[in-house]
């Protein structure tokens, strides 16, 4: 565990894989118009996770969680925080303890 966040040396375990993956491959800019309540500045982030193939994009500020379902219906990216996912990963987690 480095600096107490185990999420540290998960995303450097993956670092590697992901930029060798990732090598080559054209991001395309989908300009869509701000969805519901969504402010630029998340917008800017989803953006980011769609150009990236992304499934789900996880958060912590609710403002843009309440937005979930408008943003699921238009883009399918789904929107968690991360109890949500927690709870989602709960009925795997006997194996891998």
């Amino acid at each position: 565990m480095v600096g107490g966040r185990p999420y540290v040396t998960w995303v450097r375990d993956v670092l590697d894989n992901w930029l060798v993956q990732s090598e080559g491959e054209k991001r395309d800019d989908p300009n869509f118009p701000p969805l519901g309540r969504v402010i630029t500045e998340d917008w800017k982030l989803l953006v980011d996770a769609l150009a990236y193939h992304c499934d789900a994009f996880l958060t912590i500020e609710r403002r843009l969680f309440t937005q979930a379902p408008v943003i699921q219906r238009y883009t399918g990216l789904r929107v968690l925080r991360p109890t949500t996912y927690r709870d989602l990963l709960a009925p795997w987690v006997a194996l891998y303890t």
